[in-house]
């Protein structure tokens, strides 16, 4: 097998397979070919493994060392994370020793440590419960559809479709593009921003709490608390005491001394009647002021299973889901299907003397995402657009759309390309000369309804014979237009030229 070039990190070889794709559009495509095709003979015994393939392929095209710029990124981010968290560690530290401080006049509210570090935190994670919920169980939540409908009609996309009626056509047409090519990013890295917004986040939220615990312990061990708790309102201490044995109850048979008795509960009761007083503790024939201190066990529990353990495992998973994120887009990205396939297919169309030979290994290949079938080998669905010239297309399956086809005829070529088997690119072979018109863009937007989610359509403009290649004019007409839709697995590509041959 093969052995790789040192991989980069996952964030950073999104990033820099971005940029090379970026930078690969202004190449010829029989020198991607070839280019691409040369180094997949090296690693075709990463060929049943595409992400690792992808990666060992932006090792030879592009340098990974210190100046790379997925790097760089990866770096600020990392860098970024670990300010946040020292913030968190500082700021947690800080609000410890304002809600713990007690000057020997009035003693600690263990109500408003509870408040602070157990109430407040249970709200939060509710909150981002309610965030991250998915639509089956958002859509559930009274209330919750009537909020995302009321967000959705202040979003900038209805402000512009809104305001672009009044526009220019060239600066309307120019709008909708942006728009577009953000909806694309947005769905494409969505889930990476998603991820790394939270994980972020939750570091800072656990060094908060990890801050506010060490500031809790090091005052109860280097000076000496006094405890109470004391409301406006009339609870009662067994009303209080429920509180504490129900907050108490994931740790009570294991640590018992963390669970409040209801005589400290009636003890510790405080009326700021006079000044230091504690009438209740007084009232029961208190003796040692160290008694005062017996909340603490409790709080200092609360404040880790209530505040820093939920808060360490969101940040697990958000790092999970990160890398879970990142692998998805490194392989959905539009381009790494049309990558995987000019790296293992055999280029019979150029001519080369000797097919290429099966890649070791690839009899049993690891499980691979939709899409990927053509980039291994698998079959193309192509489909012929009102009579859009046909030369240069593969062997597979081939269907006829538009032009005098009824929309009837439309509908049944697009429920053939949506088999429930079906996983292969959708090729759509059009006229260049001609600029997509509504009834085209309704059939992709309809079609892309009804395949999955990321299973790519590629969009082909032909010029009118093999010899003859579309004009950069016309292909620019399509990509800005296909841009427009939002969605970044249609993409557009020139077929590919056969009047030139590859080298053995």
């Amino acid at each position: 097998m093969t052995d790789p070039m040192p991989q980069p990190s996952r964030l950073a070889a999104l990033v820099d397979l971005v940029l090379q794709f970026r930078d690969d559009e202004s190449l010829p495509a029989l020198e991607l070919r070839r280019r691409d095709r040369a180094i997949g003979r090296d690693l075709a015994d990463l060929r049943a493994h595409p992400r690792e393939q992808i990666q060992a392929w932006l090792g030879r095209v592009r340098a990974q060392g210190t100046g790379s710029p997925g790097l760089r990124v990866a770096r600020v981010h990392a860098a970024s994370s670990l300010v946040l968290a020292l913030v968190g560690l500082a700021l947690g530290w800080a609000a410890a020793t304002t809600v713990f401080h007690y000057d020997g006049s009035h003693p600690v509210n263990v109500i408003r440590v509870l408040a602070v570090f157990v109430f407040a935190q249970l709200a939060l994670l509710l909150f981002l419960g309610i965030l991250l919920a998915p639509p089956s169980i958002s859509g559930r939540l009274p209330g919750m559809r009537g909020l995302q409908d009321l967000l959705s009609l202040l979003s900038p996309g209805r402000l512009i479709r809104l305001g672009g009626r009044f526009l220019p056509p060239a600066f309307r047409s120019w709008l909708e593009e942006s728009a577009g090519r953000g909806q694309a990013h947005q769905r494409l890295f969505g889930g990476v921003q998603q991820w790394t917004m939270l994980a972020a986040s939750q570091g800072f939220a656990a060094a908060f709490n990890l801050g506010a615990l060490a500031g809790c312990l090091g005052l109860v061990a280097f000076s000496d608390l006094a405890f109470s708790w004391n409301t406006t309102l009339r609870i009662e201490p067994e009303t209080f005491h429920r509180v504490t044995t129900a907050l108490a109850a994931p740790w009570a048979p294991f640590a018992p001394q963390a669970d409040p008795s209801l005589d400290l509960i009636q003890a510790t009761r405080y009326f700021r009647l006079h000044e230091g007083v504690l009438p209740d503790w007084v009232a029961a024939g208190g003796e040692d002021p160290a008694e005062l201190g017996g909340w603490w066990p409790f709080l200092a529990a609360c404040m880790v299973f209530y505040g820093l353990l939920p808060r360490l495992v969101l940040w697990f998973v958000a790092h999970w889901r990160l890398r879970a994120a990142v692998d998805s887009a490194l392989l959905h990205l539009p381009g790494v299907p049309v990558l995987l396939g000019r790296l293992n297919h055999e280029l019979v169309e150029t001519g080369s003397p000797e097919p290429d030979a099966a890649a070791p290994g690839s009899a049993t290949p690891d499980p691979v995402p939709s899409g990927m079938k053509l980039a291994l080998g698998g079959p193309e669905a192509d489909v012929i657009w009102a009579g859009a010239p046909d030369h240069g297309l593969g062997a597979g399956d081939r269907h006829h759309a538009g032009g005098i086809r009824s929309i009837t005829q439309d509908e049944e070529v697009i429920a053939a390309l949506c088999e429930p088997d079906g996983e292969s690119i959708v090729r759509i072979r059009v006229k260049a000369w001609e600029p997509p018109v509504t009834e085209f863009l309704d059939f992709v937007t309809a079609l892309r309804g009804r395949l999955s989610a990321r299973r790519p359509i590629l969009i082909e403009p032909a010029g009118p014979s093999p010899g003859q290649p579309p004009s950069p004019r016309h292909l620019q007409a399509w990509v800005r237009r296909i841009h427009r839709l939002g969605d970044p697995w249609t993409t557009v590509d020139s077929p590919p030229q056969e009047t030139e041959a590859d080298p053995p």
